[in-house]
């Protein structure tokens, strides 16, 4: 199974979530599927969804933007072990189906 791990500043586990099928909402606001307490995320940041066989990254034009890897995104297939920043916030994303 597939999920999104939150890590903290030193690069230990911090928060995960499942990845479904079911669309995963990603922010500050507290009606988000994981929610993050870092104020350079926006309420709504981003989303992962299930396509097709693969997990894509949504990003819903945050104000700081999400990054993947280094690189800023608006929508992009992730890859197992892809390292995600929101704000000051990182994740990795753990692969698989």
């Amino acid at each position: 199974m597939a999920y999104l791990l939150q890590k903290n500043s030193n690069g230990s586990s911090a928060n995960q979530w499942p990845l479904t099928e079911q669309p995963l909402r990603m922010g500050r606001s507290h009606s988000m599927d994981a929610v993050v307490a870092d104020p350079a995320v926006s309420r709504h940041h981003f989303t992962i969804e299930h396509r097709h066989g693969a997990h894509v990254l949504v990003d819903h034009q945050s104000t700081n933007g999400t990054r993947v890897n280094g690189e800023r995104v608006t929508e992009i297939r992730l890859l197992p072990n892809d390292r995600i920043a929101a704000g000051k916030t990182k994740f990795l994303f753990m692969g698989g189906l």
